[in-house]
This record gives C-alpha cells, structure tokens and sequence, in this order.
C-alpha cells in the first residue's frame, strides 16, 4: 500500500473518532489511533469539526481543513495531520495559514477567530505524535496571497500562450 494510502486512511480513522461514529479499522490503521488520542489529551486541545470543506473564492482555491480545534483555554485553532516519517517541512505552515484564509469564507465558521495553527507529524514507529506550532514563518499570510496570485497569473498567461497560433 502507497504512502498515500496510509495518510488517507489515518485521516478516515481520525475523522471517524473525532466525529464520533462508529467504525471498525484494520490494525494497520487502527494502531495510529491511540497515539492520536494520547496527545490530543496531553495538549488539551479538543477537535471542533473534522475535514471541514474550504473555498477561497478572491484567491482561487479549495482544500479540506484537517481540524477545527480548540485549546484549554477556548482558543480556536486548526490542525493539519500529516503521517510521515520525514518531520517538519515549512510548506506545511503555508498549508494551514491558507486554510485559515479560507475559513473567512466558510459558512459556519467565517466568524471564528484563529487564534493558533500547528501539524501533528504521526510516524511509522507510532511514537507519541509530534506537536508542532505553525508559527515560525513571518508575513505568512501575505506570502500566501502572493503566492496564489502568482500561481494564478502563472496558469493565464500560460492559457494565452497555448492560444497563440504562430509566433
């Protein structure tokens, strides 16, 4: 089974639990299921809502929010899941501070304030999940809706060279 497998189903199994329904796993899945549940006690941090459909209507873009969470304190925050064996890597924080843009537009949660992002890196070895704030990026959000509206821009202009018939 790919690793992409793995991921899809670990998130399945995650959103089956935070939601609440009943669900039967294979171990191969099920084992990353008590970890997950170990830290999300240990932090405090409560699931919201689970794979939670955005759209980013001004910037062009849609996703599925991993997880709407809260802190002990009552902080609103989102969570993104990834199973790998490779740790961190930035491109995870532009995940989640493009997930947050997008929530502006959700219809439930377009007034909830995001006081916080973070990942939960699950590796192979089942060890206690990896916590990590998404927080280390400055300007993150202006970097992202330059990001999106460069890529944007990139895809017309290449849709007009693909309309030019001789040069």
């Amino acid at each position: 089974e790919g690793k992409q497998d793995l991921g899809t189903n670990v998130h399945l199994l995650t959103h089956a639990h935070d939601k609440g329904l009943k669900f039967k796993a294979p171990e191969i899945y099920a084992k990353y299921l008590p970890p997950y549940k170990r830290l999300l006690e240990q932090t405090g941090i409560t699931i919201v809502d689970s794979e939670v459909e955005i759209e980013e209507p001004m910037l062009g873009y849609s996703g599925t929010l991993d997880k709407l969470a809260k802190d002990r304190f009552g902080d609103y925050g989102i969570v993104d899941i990834k199973v790998t064996a490779g740790g961190y890597q930035s491109w995870f924080e532009y995940q989640t501070a493009l997930y947050e843009l997008a929530l502006r537009w959700h219809p439930k949660y377009k007034y909830t304030e995001i006081k916080w992002r973070a990942g939960i890196i699950m590796t192979p070895d089942l060890e206690l999940p990896k916590w990590i704030p998404h927080n280390r990026i400055p300007d993150i959000y202006k970097i992202c809706q330059s990001l999106a509206i460069v890529y944007h821009d990139k895809v017309k202009r290449g849709a007009e060279l693909e309309q030019v018939e001789e040069w």
